[in-house]
C-alpha cells in the first residue's frame, strides 16, 4: 500500500520541480497561486491577510470578503480540507509559501497594502456615485 501511494506521488513531485511556471504571482489584478486552483483573486475580494506558521511552513492566510465562490473551485479534496485549516486557526485560502524564494513578511505587508489601496479606490468610485 505505502509503494503504491508514495509512488503515486513522485510524477507529480517530479512535475512540481521541474515546471518553470511562478507558483505565486501578485500583480495589480490580485493574487494567484497555481497550486490553490482557484485562478486570480482580485483585490476587491481581499479584505486582509495574516501569517501562520506551522511545523516552519509558513502560510499566509487570505481573508476574503465572501470565500463561497472560490471554495467552489477547489477540487473536492482541497474543499474537504477547508474546515480542518480553519480548526487549526487558517482561512478557507492559504498561501503556501514553503518552495517560494520571497520573505513571507514582505509578501504579507505587500497583499496587505495591495488590498487595502484597491479597498479604498472602490470606496472613492462608490462615492463619487
Amino acid at each position: 500500500m505505502s509503494i503504491l501511494f508514495f509512488g503515486a506521488g513522485i510524477p507529480l513531485f517530479l512535475w512540481q520541480l521541474l515546471d518553470a511556471r511562478p507558483r505565486l504571482v501578485i500583480d495589480d489584478q490580485g493574487v494567484f497561486d497555481r497550486t490553490l486552483g482557484v485562478g486570480v483573486i482580485p483585490w476587491s475580494e481581499i479584505t486582509g491577510a495574516y501569517v501562520r506558521s506551522v511545523n516552519s511552513a509558513d502560510f499566509i492566510c487570505l481573508e476574503l470578503r465572501d470565500p463561497t465562490p472560490w471554495l467552489q473551485r477547489l477540487s473536492p479534496i482541497k474543499r474537504a480540507m477547508v474546515s480542518a485549516n480553519e480548526a487549526m486557526g487558517f482561512t478557507a485560502l492559504n498561501l503556501n509559501l514553503s518552495g517560494v524564494a520571497a520573505d513571507v513578511q514582505q509578501v504579507h505587508e505587500l497583499i496587505v497594502k495591495m488590498a487595502a489601496s484597491r479597498q479604498g479606490i472602490e470606496n472613492q468610485k462608490q462615492g463619487e456615485r
